[in-house]
């Protein structure tokens, strides 16, 4: 099943719009329980920074949007990525904490991807993007 650019168009502006109302202006985030230290952003490891930004790229480079088999495939790469973060994790403390509040809505956003249908793959993928991106706000 294909969709138009249009029907593409419509579900991301929709996904913003909800995003941005979900917003507040002092940085915090609709990601459950996870703050800025104080005014600053979290020490997170070069593991943790390399994972986020690799899964990160991987977004970037997917370019076979109207496959469904690929964002599969894209969802397994991006779990393996995501369990590399946790084997070579050195955090601890409140920044480790804070690094479990991110993690743990991420698992499920990457495993929504493989969805059965394609235009529910495409909004998850969306999802995904847009926690990614918000790692950099919370994590140094």
């Amino acid at each position: 099943m294909k969709f138009s650019i249009n029907t593409v168009l419509v579900l991301l502006m929709s996904f913003t719009a909800f995003s941005c109302n979900s917003q507040t202006s002092s940085k915090q985030t609709t990601i459950e329980n996870l703050v800025l230290n104080g005014t600053d952003r979290w020490k997170a490891n070069e593991a943790t920074i390399t994972g986020i930004h690799n899964m990160s790229d991987m977004l970037e480079n997917f370019t076979d949007t109207e496959n469904l088999n690929s964002y599969k495939k894209l969802s397994n790469n991006l779990q393996k990525e995501f369990y590399l973060i946790f084997q070579n994790c050195t955090m601890s403390g409140e920044s480790h904490n804070q690094l479990h509040h991110y993690l743990h809505p991420l698992k499920a956003l990457i495993e929504s991807v493989e969805s059965n249908e394609l235009k529910e793959a495409m909004i998850n993928f969306e999802k995904v993007k847009y926690h990614l991106n918000e790692f950099d706000e919370f994590f140094k």
